[in-house]
């Protein structure tokens, strides 16, 4: 019986603990503690955005401002990462631990999109979205957080494109604390299920 209840209880620690570094895809950022829609990027058009928005904890590396492109929300100035002949992933990092991220996105009619997120050097997780139509939302959210997040634009065509706007994060989310107290509930149900039926 002990035996039993240790098993279910560490299984289903295991299966929490599983299930909180797993991508849940997102129709939209809930709550978002961080919105940027570079209308007010002030920079010259084709200028690399970089730590222009550092004052809401974020850093892009690889997107330029100024451009205008219809992103599926109409015509704005949107962040972009354009190269010829050679793809190059664009970069995007945080100051504190996001929980989910989403951003309309448009690229080639052909070309796939990668995000990937990672805490410090290790990698979260990642997901990779059908991005062929005039401009999508994607998002992602990974109960464990993320730090940085990588873009990629897959398709047949070897000169990348992206645009992206209406970018969103949040920082909060249950934690995992609240799946171990649940796995331990869970597994005390079980062990008082089993002691009734063995009374019975």
């Amino acid at each position: 019986m002990k035996k039993l209840l240790v098993g279910l209880t560490t299984g289903l620690f295991i299966f929490g603990m599983v299930g909180l570094s797993n991508a849940t895809i997102i129709t939209d950022v809930h709550g978002p503690t961080l919105e940027i829609d570079f209308e007010d990027f002030t920079g010259p058009v084709v200028d690399p955005i970089g730590d222009y928005y550092s004052a809401l904890g974020v850093t892009f590396s690889n997107l330029d401002g100024g451009r205008l492109y219809d992103t599926g929300a109409g015509l704005s100035r949107s962040a972009s990462n354009v190269s010829d002949g050679k793809r190059t992933n664009s970069v995007i990092l945080f100051d504190q631990v996001m929980i989910q991220t989403g951003m309309d996105l448009r690229t080639y009619a052909d070309n796939d999109t990668t995000l990937s997120a990672f805490l410090g050097s290790d990698l979260v997780g990642s997901h990779t979205f059908d991005t062929s139509s005039a401009g999508s939302f994607i998002g992602v959210k990974f109960l464990t957080g993320f730090d940085k997040l990588t873009i990629a634009s897959n398709g047949s065509d070897p000169n990348g494109f992206l645009a992206i706007d209406n970018f969103k994060g949040a920082t909060h989310a249950p934690e995992p604390a609240t799946m171990l107290l649940l796995g331990t509930g869970l597994a005390g149900l079980a062990g008082a299920r089993i002691r009734r039926k063995k009374k019975a």
